[in-house]
């Protein structure tokens, strides 16, 4: 399909956020977020959960009626110009009841009948957080905020996600507001970077021929091109996922990685009750999942190691898992680990072999 056909799917593109903390300012980072690229210049569109959806992964809702609904105030609020006159685009903020992260991209980036065209734009990237909370190792498979970023990257429009090692509980201070202000640079400055790289209009967006995209996404599977030009065409056709996460005390710098090894023991908390619980008169154990408790393994390289030596985390994920016909070769996603990529702000590949070589 030809870029001018993508065009007809809306006249201007914007930037497409979720997450997976909800919409609420005081609860989640993703309005904050909204405004710093809106100051930027970028159209914005927010369709993210109206409640909690932490550690959902890529659940999505089946049979059941969704509500969708607008935020004008919101709108208003962090769409404004600032005072000294910045250059801004347009915000539309939504929410979707009882929804999921994967449910706002399908209601979000569906070609012709989706939101975002719905508004008039097309989609060139999506961001999924800031999320309260890391995101590193095996954590991905659990996180509703990577699974946001996946889902839109099936759907063939590139996609970040972005978490901070932070939570919700303890970002009053002073200190955690700066810390979520660094996040909110390290995802707009890794965003900034990103579409100086993508084209305009993503390449395969819709997948709408799944052959066709197999036979056309030859660059990253051609070994005789450059690592980043073949990390660059699997990013811009959605078959790789950026996985960002950022330190409390960032450092300015990032380093590309690999994901941990995080193994979770004596996360369950059993209470007997013999008397029943909740008028239920047998005998009955309540349950308690926690989420502290992980093993991790501190691997050479990871998402972890990074994090803990001030350093932003960024995680090239394959969106296809193994033996997927789109799946990526192994070997390129270790590459970018070693050699790092030319793309990725403040990451040289001498800068990435000193700090696999010194760890």
């Amino acid at each position: 399909m030809s870029a001018e056909a993508h065009v007809n799917y809306g006249s201007a593109r914007a930037i497409l956020l979720t997450n997976d903390d909800g919409i609420h300012p005081d609860k989640s980072l993703i309005l904050s977020l909204a405004s710093a690229l809106v100051v930027n210049g970028h159209n914005v569109v927010v369709v993210a959960p109206g409640r909690n959806n932490s550690a959902c992964g890529q659940r999505i809702t089946l049979g059941k009626a969704l509500t969708l609904r607008r935020h004008p105030r919101y709108e208003n609020q962090f769409g404004s110009v600032e005072p000294n006159g910045a250059p801004k685009g347009e915000l539309r903020v939504f929410s979707v009841d009882k929804g999921t992260p994967a449910d706002c991209i399908f209601i979000a980036i569906e070609p012709k009948t989706g939101l975002v065209a719905k508004l008039g734009f097309y989609p060139c990237l999506t961001l999924s957080g800031v999320n309260y909370g890391q995101n590193m190792g095996s954590d991905i498979l659990y996180s509703g905020t990577f699974a946001g970023a996946r889902q839109s990257a099936m759907y063939g429009v590139p996609a970040i996600a972005s978490s901070l090692d932070l939570h919700l509980g303890t970002s009053s201070s002073t200190s955690c507001k700066q810390s979520c202000d660094r996040a909110i640079t390290a995802t707009v400055e890794l965003a900034e970077s990103a579409l100086k790289v993508l084209p305009k209009v993503p390449l395969d967006f819709g997948r709408r021929n799944p052959e066709a995209g197999i036979s056309t996404n030859v660059i990253a599977r051609d070994e005789t091109q450059s690592l980043d030009e073949r990390t660059r065409d699997a990013f811009a056709r959605g078959d790789l996922v950026l996985n960002l996460n950022i330190p409390k005390a960032w450092n300015a710098e990032y380093e590309m990685t690999r994901l941990d090894c995080l193994l979770y023991r004596g996360v369950v908390q059993l209470e007997y009750v013999p008397n029943g619980k909740d008028g239920h008169p047998e005998e009955t154990l309540a349950i308690k999942m926690r989420s502290s408790g992980a093993d991790q393994m501190h691997s050479k390289g990871s998402d972890l190691t990074a994090v803990e030596r001030g350093r932003a985390s960024v995680t090239a994920v394959g969106t296809w898992p193994s033996p997927h016909p789109l799946a990526l070769p192994g070997q390129l996603m270790e590459e970018s680990v070693r050699n790092g990529l030319g793309w990725i702000p403040h990451v040289s590949a001498k800068l990435q072999k000193e700090i696999l070589h010194n760890f």
